[in-house]
């Protein structure tokens, strides 16, 4: 059966004159990126154009738990095969017309998504706060051609009452020295130089 799935994706021609080619990380705050999508790119195609268009980008909240000097780190057991075993600290997905409920507040269907991906992955039972770091970018995949990650830092209120779903394995607490000594996917190697200080 044909996927029909429908993602929320930026067109590549107005993102080119601000980003480099390689493998890169753009720290932002919440008002720049929010002034940047007035330009009116984004628009919702098919999961299926979108794979293999690169005119596109399909964007995708990636969010990062970390309270103080610690971050939730676990390794991939879910459907996306290529990043099976890989050491990940990113929760996220795509973004779909049911996240889409207030019209005209693009932001806020991000924001949607980013929340929804975030409780499908993970068990909260604690308060917690979002907040916008930055982009994410490689072209050096398929993969990476297609997407672009907007880093979502998930600051909870307590680390005891979090559990996960079964697509995350060997979920564990890290901080910023231990994750030094590890080797990421390359998206969360990115992301995490939005969120750890130099």
């Amino acid at each position: 059966m044909t996927n029909q799935e429908q993602v929320l994706c930026l067109k590549n021609e107005l993102l080119c004159p601000y980003i480099q080619s390689g493998k890169n990380y753009y720290p932002l705050k919440e008002a720049e990126i929010k002034a940047f999508m007035q330009k009116k790119a984004f628009c919702f195609i098919s999961r299926n154009e979108a794979e293999t268009n690169e005119d596109y980008k399909q964007i995708i909240p990636y969010c990062v738990v970390q309270k103080e000097d610690q971050l939730l780190v676990y390794q991939r057991n879910g459907n996306e095969k290529r990043l099976h075993g890989l050491l990940s600290c990113g929760i996220g997905g795509h973004i779909n017309p049911c996240d889409h409920i207030d019209e005209g507040d693009l932001w806020q269907t991000i924001l949607n998504a980013t929340v929804r991906e975030l409780h499908e992955e993970l068990v909260l039972d604690c308060q917690y706060r979002i907040e916008f770091k930055g982009i994410i970018f490689e072209d050096v995949t398929h993969v990476g051609r297609v997407h672009i990650g907007f880093v979502f830092e998930i600051v909870p209120d307590s680390l005891e009452k979090i559990g996960t779903s079964e697509e995350l394995g060997n979920i564990r607490m890290m901080n910023f020295g231990e994750i030094q000594n590890e080797e990421f996917e390359l998206w969360s190697s990115l992301a995490l130089k939005l969120l750890i200080p130099e």
